[in-house]
């Protein structure tokens, strides 16, 4: 069976850099709200597809943030219909994608047409692992301490704080309705928010999707980290979490 695949990525904010190339699978379009970054991917063979019409363009770092989730979790849909019966490949912009890579996450997707993504290249298997590491970036630590409400919020709902966390980087979304609904729920939370560190709110939305996802280990695709945080730094994360004992579930 053919799939009708688009591969996307994109940039929110004014300065992209973008130095990665299309895969050669697919068709790749690349979007933005800043013209610099619609000529850069335009002259490395992406698709340019300007939304500034939809996310103006703004100097504040978590409006951009933000806004780079209306694309990654699919909200651009209903502005672009002609995406919608198609099966999408999320990459941030700056992963590179490969034919391999692309071949890998479709295999794994498999004839249930799930979504798939790797787990996070460290073993964290709690969510304040995540929160702890999210602190050090303003943009996400800025609203954390109302997403620290939320998950309490959740897990007195019955949710479990004990999941893996993710690498959202890369996300293959197939066309069905219940990948839909859990994208459109990932979106739907991070605008409410105000929170852009989806590695966060995944670990516990997805408790209501299991059916739909598929976990693939982080080196499953062959694409690795730039930097991996040294074993020293990932045992200081774990004496971090006086945050678990927070919610009261350490």
């Amino acid at each position: 069976m053919t799939v009708d695949l688009a591969v996307i990525s994109g940039y929110f904010g004014a300065v992209s850099r973008l130095e990665v190339t299309p895969p050669g699978v697919g068709t790749p379009y690349f979007f933005a709200n800043a013209q610099a970054s619609l000529l850069e991917a335009e002259a490395l063979g992406w698709v340019p597809v300007d939304v500034s019409m939809f996310m103006p363009m703004s100097s504040d770092e978590l409006t951009s943030s933000i806004q780079s989730k209306w694309l990654k979790f699919l909200a651009f849909l209903p502005d672009f219909p002609e995406f919608s019966n198609r099966t999408i490949i999320y990459a941030d912009h700056k992963i590179q994608l490969t034919k391999a890579a692309i071949s890998k996450l479709l295999l794994s997707s498999g004839r249930q047409s799930k979504i798939v993504v790797r787990n996070h290249p460290e073993f964290r298997d709690n969510v304040m692992l995540e929160v702890a590491a999210a602190w050090s970036q303003p943009r996400y630590a800025q609203k954390m301490p109302q997403t620290l409400e939320w998950i309490e919020e959740r897990l007195a709902a019955g949710y479990e704080i004990q999941a893996r966390v993710p690498s959202t980087g890369v996300i293959l979304w197939p066309p069905t309705p219940g990948a839909r609904a859990f994208a459109s729920e990932m979106y739907e939370e991070s605008v409410r928010l105000s929170q852009p560190e989806c590695q966060v709110l995944w670990p516990i939305l997805s408790q209501g999707h299991r059916s739909q996802i598929r976990r693939i280990r982080y080196n499953a695709l062959g694409i690795r980290p730039k930097r991996r945080r040294g074993r020293m730094r990932v045992m200081g994360d774990r004496l971090l979490l006086p945050l678990r004992r927070f919610l009261g579930r350490a």
